[in-house]
């Protein structure tokens, strides 16, 4: 039997559809753009991500959080469990098992997945960015890898690291709007994202005079996604990027990793 026959493959693609048609009804929309294969394995990939998110935050499709939660002991079945993935055993959970499954069809490497699952222990340990590299790190984390998570799913070969710098590019972009959006409505519930306080940290107390007013303008609640996407610190970082050849993925985890380790294993 392949690695493949161990999965009930019918039963995880329904688990996965439902999945993101409950947690996301734009993402559900967006995915019948794909043909039927690729549209299966993108409902797989937000399946995992949704239910790895939701053990950390104690949540369900990100609904209600539970009050007696461990995040810490959720963050260790997230890893024991995609363990148990990437050696192509089932665990009984469908939602951990997707990736499983997933992973008998797009070799998707694990420093990938281990850089999305960093993004779930920062919120497991109530990180908090101080400064523009942090924010940039958690963004990574937390969308830009999944970025290039997506970016495999869809085809793009491991080695073409342009391209998954792009996606990467992509995603930490999406996170930076959404975090400007929901700053205020959700600063109860939206774990670290650009929670800084004028008590705690000062607003942008260690960034640039850019950035500080970036940071001020969400702190008050009026940042808009063009609001952060027009930024000078934004746009500085986007052209810095292109014009010097290194991107988000590569800027963002300069200070902890050697990106070419992330596709190439070296």
């Amino acid at each position: 039997m392949d690695a493949a026959g161990v999965y009930d493959a019918h039963a995880l693609h329904g688990f996965a559809r439902d999945s993101i048609a409950r947690g996301s009804k734009s993402f559900a929309l967006a995915s019948q753009l794909f043909d039927r294969e690729t549209r299966e394995r993108v409902w797989l990939l937000y399946a995992w991500c949704r239910a790895a998110d939701d053990l950390t935050d104690g949540q369900d499709h990100g609904g209600a959080m539970s009050q007696d939660h461990d995040a810490q002991a959720a963050l260790a079945r997230i890893r024991t469990l995609t363990d148990a993935a990437f050696a192509g055993q089932p665990t009984g959970d469908q939602a951990l098992d997707a990736l499983g499954y997933l992973l008998t069809e797009v070799a998707i490497p694990r420093d990938v997945i281990d850089d999305i699952i960093a993004g779930f222990a920062l919120d497991a340990d109530d990180w908090r960015p101080r400064s523009e590299a942090d924010l940039l790190r958690y963004c990574y984390h937390v969308a830009g890898a999944v970025g290039v998570a997506m970016a495999l799913v869809m085809g793009v070969d491991p080695a073409d690291e342009a391209t998954l710098d792009r996606a990467s590019d992509l995603g930490i972009a999406f996170q930076l709007v959404d975090d400007a959006i929901d700053y205020v409505s959700d600063a109860a519930t939206m774990g670290c994202r650009f929670r800084l306080s004028a008590r705690s940290a000062g607003i942008g107390a260690q960034m640039k005079p850019d950035d500080q007013r970036t940071v001020q303008a969400t702190h008050s609640g009026v940042a808009s996604s063009a609001d952060m996407m027009t930024s000078p610190s934004f746009s500085r970082f986007s052209s810095s990027a292109t014009r010097t050849g290194r991107p988000a993925r590569r800027a963002s985890r300069a200070c902890w990793r050697p990106t070419s380790t992330l596709i190439r294993g070296r």
